[in-house]
């Protein structure tokens, strides 16, 4: 293929900017893969994990708010928690809200169902909390009242025996039956005991949370019971004994009082392990989202750096390869102009000091070649055709023959003159040396005709002179055109330079 020397320099920068196309392109390729995975971070995955974040952390105060109530009852843990709640519809109304809209989410739909119906659940639970805890309020309310009624009663019976007991000391009553009033004394003591035992284990549950406590508590009714019994018999009064109808009554309502209490507040703890079962699924389904989202977005964020490296290192091999490639080409083109320039002056030197043997021989096809054909064609044009012409002119011979490549043509058209002028004069000298020959005859053929023929002579004498003083004129314009080649030749030489 030829190419010339703008066509070789427009390749090596074409290379270049083709490098240079390569670069951006990936560059602005990788930029897009990264642009595209940022705006999918920022309008679904960071999302996803800030509504999941919130609605673990709305769940968490949830958690706290109704664990304060379930323990102290007081309205304001539960007034929390219910706000709390109602931030959880909201924010889950945010999630339904990005699951719609997003392409990339196809877990989140399916995670806010089931947060949702865990929500539904607790809430449930927190009404069915705050009944639970309204009874038992009532439960403690009418314990109290109960506790007091029969702790009362038996502070009355025991009183009343210690009466009859003082009384019959006074009377000096037998030691037998003072023994058996003792005796009473001392089971309506241990009466009230188990009944201080009871209310003391009610306090101690609720100050401790522990409801089994109260359960524990119930055996001592059966030890009021037994002790109730055991007085029976040593009661031979009937106020006495409807006294003691009223103890065991008292001590059941007391007991049934206890047990209602126990019984709800084990509900109001199967109720909080229900909250929290729920709550944990709603944890468990918030945490999973915000999971996937921060390792999708992990992921996004290892895939984007390595596509900027990648993109950083494939830029840097590039740029070292068109640094390369461009040194490559200044090199080979600098040199592919400078050397043959070099060679081209060193030809025009030895030109310029008359020396024409030189010749560049460079066989190219660019401008260089064209340029390096002209200077050698030039050459042989200046040896042949001009110092040819004046070597046979300096040897006498005035035949040679030239030719103008055209109007413009200085030196070939000074030559073509030269010669023509030369060959003019060359036909005058022939036809005066005819005339003298005709002239020469007819002084010896006539006598008569001398005068004339002598004057004839002159004439043709002084035509000869005329003739070659116009020759030598012709001679030295010859001469001039000479130098104005010679000139030209010294002003080709230097523009070439």
């Amino acid at each position: 293929m030829k190419m010339n020397l703008g066509m070789k320099i427009g390749a090596g920068f074409g290379a270049l900017i083709l490098i240079a196309a390569l670069l951006g392109g990936l560059a602005i390729q990788r930029m897009n893969f990264v642009a595209t995975y940022s705006h999918m971070l920022d309008d679904e995955y960071v999302p996803e994990v800030e509504v999941a974040n919130n609605i673990e952390r709305t769940t968490l105060r949830v958690m706290y708010a109704m664990r304060g109530y379930g323990y102290t009852e007081e309205a304001h843990f539960l007034e929390t928690g219910r706000e709390n709640m109602l931030k959880i519809d909201t924010l889950l109304q945010n999630a339904q809200d990005l699951s719609d809209k997003a392409k990339n989410l196809p877990k989140l739909a399916g995670q806010v169902a089931e947060i949702r119906s865990a929500v539904n659940i607790y809430n449930k639970l927190i009404d069915e909390t705050v009944q639970v805890a309204a009874a038992m309020a009532q439960n403690r309310k009418a314990l109290e009242g109960s506790a007091q009624v029969f702790m009362q009663t038996l502070n009355e019976y025991l009183q009343d025996q210690l009466a009859k007991m003082d009384a019959q000391i006074i009377k000096g009553d037998t030691a037998a039956r003072l023994q058996e009033r003792a005796h009473k004394t001392v089971l309506a003591n241990d009466i009230i005991e188990l009944g201080n035992a009871s209310r003391l284990a009610v306090w101690q549950a609720q100050a401790q949370r522990n409801p089994a406590l109260i359960t524990e508590a119930m055996a001592n009714f059966e030890g009021i019971n037994k002790i109730v019994g055991e007085i029976r018999p040593l009661t031979t009064k009937d106020v006495d004994h409807k006294l003691l109808d009223t103890i065991e009554s008292m001590a059941g309502t007391y007991s049934q009082k206890m047990q209602a209490l126990a019984t709800n507040w084990q509900k109001l703890q199967d109720l909080n392990n229900q909250r929290m079962t729920g709550a944990a699924k709603a944890l468990e389904a918030a945490n999973e989202a915000a999971n996937n989202g921060l390792e999708i977005t992990k992921t996004i964020a290892d895939t984007s750096a390595s596509a900027l490296e990648t993109a950083s290192e494939t830029m840097m091999l590039g740029l070292v390869v068109a640094l390369i490639l461009g040194i490559t080409v200044a090199f080979f083109t600098t040199r592919s102009i400078t050397k043959p320039i070099a060679k081209t002056v060193a030809m025009l030197t030895e030109m310029g000091r008359g020396h024409l043997d030189s010749r560049l021989h460079l066989e190219r096809n660019d401008e260089i070649g064209t340029m390096a054909k002209t200077m050698d064609t030039f050459a042989d044009n200046l040896q042949h055709l001009v110092v040819g012409a004046l070597e046979k002119l300096a040897q006498g011979d005035l035949t040679f023959e030239t030719m103008a490549f055209d109007d413009q043509d200085v030196i070939g058209n000074a030559l073509v003159k030269t010669n023509e002028d030369l060959n003019r004069i060359v036909g005058e000298i022939m036809a005066a040396t005819e005339q003298i020959a005709a002239g020469s005859g007819q002084v010896s053929s006539s006598s008569q005709s001398l005068s004339q023929g002598a004057t004839e002579s002159a004439a043709s004498l002084e035509q000869i002179t005329s003739s070659m003083t116009e020759m030598a004129s012709q001679t030295k314009l010859n001469a001039e055109n000479s130098t104005q080649a010679n000139q030209l030749a010294g002003e080709a030489r230097s523009k070439a330079e």
